[in-house]
């Protein structure tokens, strides 16, 4: 179960619908589709709860585009194995459509680009 919070509050408004044994699941993509697995008593970073494994996570936070280079929706689409907000939920201004030449070739492809007000 992963529950994260940037103010403090969230992670306990959310702690019960995450706790270990909730029934809470969500997709998580594996190397080479290599999981740990309970009938295999899972491996050294995880542990066997159950019929399940619950295993270490490291979040990591770095940019997978950094516009040195042009790439398509099929590179976002192989690249890009999260999701994230609407932008629209923010304050106005948090958000921006993206204006480069890279984000007017993917509006093409029918992918709009938000960036962070004053990026990079």
């Amino acid at each position: 179960p992963i529950a994260t919070s940037t103010d403090g509050k969230t992670q306990h408004s959310v702690r019960k619908r995450v706790a270990l044994g909730s029934g809470t699941f969500f997709a998580v993509l594996w190397d080479n589709n290599n999981w740990p697995k309970s009938s295999e008593n899972c491996d050294e970073s995880c542990l066997v709860h159950e019929s399940t494994c619950v295993c270490e996570t490291v979040v990591v936070t770095e940019a997978v585009f950094d516009g040195s280079e042009v790439f398509s929706a099929e590179d976002m689409l192989n690249q890009l194995h999260i999701g994230a907000p609407d932008p629209g939920i923010f304050d106005d201004g948090t958000y921006d459509v993206c204006a480069l030449l890279v984000c007017d070739r993917l509006k093409d492809q029918g992918i709009i680009v938000h960036l962070r007000t004053n990026w990079p």
